[in-house]
């Protein structure tokens, strides 16, 4: 199932509602009550789906945080496919976990792991 459709299954609308409920139906981004509200996946897992994850990988962000957050996603996106070409996944891998650190994401450490020996070997 793709990802845009499972957004659309109540097990998605439930687990969105429950996040909500989580954050007091405000942005965690600009703290706005007012303005639509929407369940953030944090990061993706490939294998997961929309319902899937843990709570600590949600956040609820109004419409302009969310729009902004996809933003720095699709950068992040861009740039790591040139990565994948270009460096070493032991590299990556390191320089990866050395970021989130710095920025004080959740470390899982074996879930990017995996997503990079996944991506490797798909294209390679």
């Amino acid at each position: 199932m793709r990802y845009k459709d499972q957004l659309q299954t109540p097990a998605w609308h439930e687990k969105a509602l429950q996040i909500k409920r989580r954050d007091n139906f405000t942005c965690q981004g600009c703290h706005e009550q007012t303005k639509t509200l929407h369940a953030h996946h944090k990061t993706y897992v490939f294998e997961w789906k929309a319902w899937e994850y843990p709570d600590n990988y949600l956040i609820t962000l109004c419409d302009d945080c969310h729009l902004q957050a996809h933003d720095w996603i699709d950068r992040i996106d861009i740039t790591m496919e040139s990565l994948m070409v270009n460096v070493d996944p032991l590299q990556l891998y390191n320089a990866l976990i050395a970021l989130k650190r710095s920025l004080g994401i959740s470390n899982d450490e074996h879930l990017i792991k995996e997503r990079i020996i996944k991506k490797r070997l798909n294209n390679g």
